[in-house]
């Protein structure tokens, strides 16, 4: 294959999701993968809409499986081939009945390529999804795919608005662009940081934007913390910006090489905020103890002192790594965090039989363990509450991942499924969303259907990572 294939790879191997039973409706949501796959799916949830230049027709529609199996998105584009995509295509946000995608296409001009970067919406709408493709932004902003968020108004369920967060051009300054469904235009206000004394912590770059109630939105940078904006503000000159920094990372995450997403997660719920981070750390620990020290109960947003390494501690190999998670509170309106939960891997209770004891260490009577588990990728639920869902690798010398769903709260294991993925992604993080609670009520979508015929095959035998599957227009890996 063509050069170019390298960079939409992964995104030709659809994952095999557990099929959906018939008697069953749709689950209220979901945990969706950012990647967007090239596959066909001819079903409901189908949605068609055609790109900017030469009028290519693409369709949208969406795997689902039962969390915290991930679904994902799959995209179909027979006239194009891999030429046409700069890298994957990806879900940038999904609110209610919206579904935003980023599509990095380049076209050829006179024989010159230039990129494209397309955003489409997937929504539904009367209980039928429908594909529009948004109006190109400003090309002399600094504005990226990543910058935006979604507001989406309650008194008015057809219509949104695009939110994105970026740096001005001509003075140490931002940007709030924003697009409204309504008038089908993008406009554009000054903004500027409320409290100066944060400004060397101001994150470069977003990882996620996330609602925070009414029209206040929030630019997440999981190392620094978050930019908070009133999307409807009614102030002429400038919008002011709100930082909350986030707690100091735990003394086992403090790698330049870390990926945030690997052991940071925020979201919020009812005008609270709750932030998780997850920690391995060799077991026995260190003689200090340092790496698995409990955090204090409070962390105030002044910046602590900066500490040196210590040197001194025992470095003797660990037997095994074990995992602690931390999470924290916080009213959006305070000036601190508040310890919610330390729970460590020891911690946690088995609630149900239904994991398969072979996935999990047993003692010499049998009993499951969850010591093997380690979880990284961490999804907060959406419902407040302190359920997390996360990628585990669930022994360390076996290159397969699951899912699960822990209560860290109580302290039990909810839920462990194999995860399709051939290994843990740092490219494909994964979010929960209610889109499948809107797409229940689609006329005609039946569950038994949401299984694409192309995948049944792949399900006899183990497709191996970066190899290519013909879809579409694409052609296969030679």
């Amino acid at each position: 294959m063509s050069g170019s294939t390298s960079v939409v790879a992964f995104s030709l191997n659809p994952p095999v999701v557990t099929e959906l039973a018939a008697s069953r409706a749709l689950p209220p949501w979901i945990l969706l993968e950012t990647r967007v796959y090239f596959a066909h799916r001819d079903n409901s949830t189908a949605a068609s809409t055609t790109t900017s230049r030469d009028q290519h027709e693409i369709t949208v529609s969406i795997c689902l499986a039962d969390p915290p199996a991930l679904s994902y998105v799959c995209l179909r584009c027979p006239s194009l081939s891999t030429t046409n995509f700069v890298g994957e295509p990806r879900v940038l946000r999904s609110e209610k009945q919206f579904l935003l995608l980023h599509l990095p296409l380049t076209w050829s001009t006179s024989g010159v390529l230039k990129r494209s970067d397309e955003y489409y919406m997937y929504q539904v709408i009367q209980g039928k999804p429908k594909l529009s493709r948004i109006p190109d932004p400003n090309p002399r902003s600094l504005l990226l795919p990543d910058d935006l968020g979604m507001y989406c108004a309650a008194d008015a369920p057809g219509e949104y608005i695009l939110a994105g967060l970026c740096l001005a051009r001509d003075v140490q300054a931002h940007e709030l662009h924003l697009y409204s469904s309504k008038s089908n235009a993008w406009t554009m206000k000054p903004a500027r940081l409320e409290n100066p004394k944060f400004e060397p912590r101001l994150p470069v770059t977003p990882h996620k934007v996330i609602p925070l109630g009414g029209s206040l939105i929030g630019w997440v940078n999981l190392w620094n913390g978050i930019l908070v904006c009133d999307v409807l503000s009614r102030r002429r000159r400038q919008v002011l910006l709100r930082f909350i920094p986030f707690p100091e990372r735990l003394p086992g995450n403090t790698s330049d090489h870390l990926c945030p997403w690997k052991v940071r997660d925020v979201t919020c719920a009812n005008g609270s905020l709750k932030f998780i981070e997850i920690e391995h750390y060799p077991v026995p620990a260190p003689i200090e103890k340092s790496v698995a020290a409990d955090p204090p109960n409070i962390v105030y947003d002044d910046p602590p002192p900066v500490q040196g390494p210590n040197e001194d501690l025992d470095t003797k190999p660990p037997s095994l790594f074990g995992w602690r998670s931390v999470i924290w509170n916080r009213v959006l309106s305070d000036n601190c965090w508040r310890l919610g939960c330390n729970v460590r891997f020891h911690d946690i209770l088995v609630e149900n039989p239904s994991p398969p004891s072979a996935l999990l260490a047993g003692d010499a009577a049998g009993d499951s363990k969850t010591i093997d588990l380690l979880p990284s990728f961490p999804n907060l639920s959406i419902h407040g509450d302190d359920v997390v869902h996360a990628k585990c690798l669930v022994r360390l010398d076996v290159l397969k991942s699951h899912m699960v769903s822990i209560d860290m709260r109580n302290k039990t294991l909810k839920a462990l499924v194999p995860c399709t993925a051939a290994k843990l992604d740092a490219y494909c993080p994964h979010f929960p969303c209610v889109l499948s609670r809107h797409l229940s009520n689609t006329p005609g979508i039946e569950c038994n259907n949401l299984m694409n015929k192309e995948m049944v095959p792949l399900q006899k035998k183990r497709i191996e990572p970066g190899v290519g599957v013909w879809v579409g227009g694409l052609v296969p890996r030679m």
